[in-house]
């Protein structure tokens, strides 16, 4: 009877991925197209949460992963400043630390309110 002999490697090194950084000098109209780089991800899990609160530590339960290397749209429910966040997870399951853009809070003015138009004396003004 011969002894078998296996050799198991275990992957325990999670992927990395990052948030390509959209224009922050421009406010956005309900969504917005995002550009993710991963190393290793398979999937992906990519959300937004209003800027004034904390930075997660993990992705919300409600999101579902999707195919990394992939478009993705954030969809705005409502006006206001938001920070992005995304997570990566490879085929063994090993997640990724929440990202942003280099670890800083990815901030994004939704604004979905028309400007008003003002006519003064035959001039018209619009103001945002």
């Amino acid at each position: 009877m011969s002894a078998n002999n296996f050799i198991l490697t275990l992957d325990t090194i999670a992927p990395t991925g990052s948030i390509t950084k959209p224009d922050q000098s421009k406010s956005v109209s309900g969504s917005i197209s995002l550009t993710l780089t991963t190393g290793g991800a398979n999937y992906m899990k990519v959300w937004a949460e209003d800027s004034s609160s904390a930075a997660p530590s993990s992705a919300p339960s409600n999101i579902n992963w999707v195919p990394a290397n992939t478009s993705y749209q954030i969809n705005f429910g409502t006006d206001g400043d938001y920070k992005l966040y995304a997570v990566f997870m490879d085929d063994v399951g090993n997640v990724s630390n929440v990202v942003t853009t280099t670890n800083a809070a990815v901030v994004i003015r939704s604004d979905r309110v028309a400007p008003t138009i003002n006519n003064t004396q035959g001039h018209l003004y619009a103001y945002d």
